[in-house]
């Protein structure tokens, strides 16, 4: 069953961050689906988009991060190549 993303925000805040994500990205509603299976060991996200240019369909399985299993490594690597980018700008002296 789908639900639009309003509708979920409250229940599920920390499984529809993608979700969130693409909202506010396009700036619309999106249909949300969530399945919690315990027997699965990824996260798994599929995305399924259809406009004027035709249609978009991706399908992501992130691993666990072993420090962190409520995340993803790919979530950890992310914030640590944010974290580097910040750094690479950052001057001090002349």
């Amino acid at each position: 069953m789908k639900v639009k993303l309003r509708r979920q925000w409250g229940k599920f805040p920390m499984n529809i961050n993608v979700a969130a994500t693409l909202s506010v990205a396009c700036d619309k509603e999106v249909d949300v689906k969530i399945i919690a299976d315990p027997a699965v060991d990824q996260n798994y996200h599929e995305i399924h988009v259809v406009g004027d240019f035709g249609e978009l369909i991706t399908i992501t399985r992130n691993t666990k991060c072993t420090t962190n299993p409520k995340t993803s490594v790919l979530a950890a690597y992310s914030a640590i190549k944010l974290l580097k980018s910040l750094n690479d700008n950052l001057k001090i002296g002349t």
